[in-house]
């Protein structure tokens, strides 16, 4: 996902930056003029401005009123970063995770809001064992890869404590898995209780009762969570669980025609209602019921999330993970970009909607 383009304003600043390193351009000296640089480097002098405006910015360069603009003196330039990579990181827990319709909307805004200031999204998909993926976050912030990370909510707590006490800018996005005790950080994410909750009270009160779900999952921390908010969900309407009434698998249409197969054959005591964590393992579970003559939604009733499908009969529930997306990469932005950045950290949970259908 890592595009090579980098913003002609972006090539220029990097280029002054190299020749005040290599001295080329002492501290206190003038450094070319705005018409200068247009005619160097063949751009409109609003782009040699604009390059310039960067460096003064992050404190590299100062104007002078009718005379120009310096280089910063070295007690100035003291401590500041000149390489910045213009690339964001975003941290997917699983690389299959990325072909899902719910990714696609997140990457979208995420990328919208990037392009406004000029970044670049470079993909990291951690696989393999925990100790792998910690290793490689790791290696992302001590090679200075990018500038930030946005992290999805199947990170490990190892990775959110370590990002924190490197104090390397992320924001988390996704579900609402609950925060990491004793470490201060951002999050955007949709509000997961809220799902199963108004979910099991929409079939409570259409007199469903023996109420399933079906759970796609990436990690072992997010398939707890739901699991447990499920459960609460049906604790709270005075229903009780039955053990096989809760499936785990992977996400997907076929799988949740498997996870459904799996839960029709194990029991005579077939379920009045499924609620699924996704809109395409709903879609399977209603082809599967279908093939067996379980008619949707007089016998069965089923409920997704995502509101992904296009012309969908599915009764789901919309999530903004496009607004997430964006408005994870714009608390992240602020508090990298030069001239913006910001000390406070965001806590934002977002509100599902329920769309009521046909199934």
């Amino acid at each position: 996902m890592e595009t090579a383009y980098k913003p002609k304003y972006i090539q220029i600043r990097d280029q002054l930056v190299t020749r005040i390193k290599a001295g080329q351009l002492k501290p206190n000296s003038v450094i070319p003029s705005d018409r200068e640089l247009a005619e160097e480097f063949a751009v409109s002098r609003y782009t040699a401005i604009r390059a310039v405006q960067e460096l003064e910015k992050e404190g590299i360069v100062f104007r002078e009123q009718g005379k120009g603009t310096f280089v910063s003196p070295s007690t100035a330039l003291f401590g500041i970063e000149f390489k910045k990579t213009y690339k964001i990181g975003i941290v997917i827990s699983d690389l299959a995770f990325v072909g899902l319709p719910y990714m696609n909307r997140v990457l979208k805004g995420v990328n919208e809001k990037l392009s406004i200031y000029s970044y670049n999204l470079v993909l990291f998909g951690l696989t393999g064992t925990q100790d792998s993926k910690t290793f490689s976050i790791e290696e992302i912030v001590e090679k200075k890869q990018v500038d930030g990370l946005l992290i999805d909510d199947n990170a490990s707590p190892q990775t959110i404590a370590f990002l924190c006490r490197e104090n390397f800018p992320f924001v988390q996005f996704g579900s609402d898995v609950g925060k990491l005790d004793g470490y201060d950080y951002s999050r955007v994410v949709v509000d997961t209780d809220t799902v199963f909750y108004r979910g099991v009270e929409y079939l409570v009160e259409l007199g469903r009762r023996n109420i399933a779900f079906l759970q796609g999952f990436v990690s072992e921390q997010s398939k707890a969570y739901s699991a447990h908010a499920f459960l609460d969900a049906l604790h709270a309407f005075g229903l009780r669980e039955k053990e096989e009434y809760l499936c785990h698998g992977r996400y997907g249409e076929e799988s949740g025609r498997e996870m459904a197969n799996k839960l029709f054959s194990s029991t005579s005591d077939l379920p009045d209602a499924i609620i699924t964590n996704e809109d395409m393992l709903a879609l399977g579970v209603i082809k599967e019921a279908r093939a067996r003559g379980i008619s949707i939604p007089g016998d069965l009733m089923v409920l997704g999330l995502g509101d992904y499908l296009l012309d969908s009969p599915i009764t789901t529930f919309k999530t903004p993970v496009y607004e997430m997306g964006s408005e994870a990469a714009e608390h992240l932005i602020q508090k990298i970009q030069p001239g913006l950045e910001i000390n406070l950290e965001v806590e934002k949970v977002l509100l599902p909607e329920l769309i009521v259908r046909e199934t």
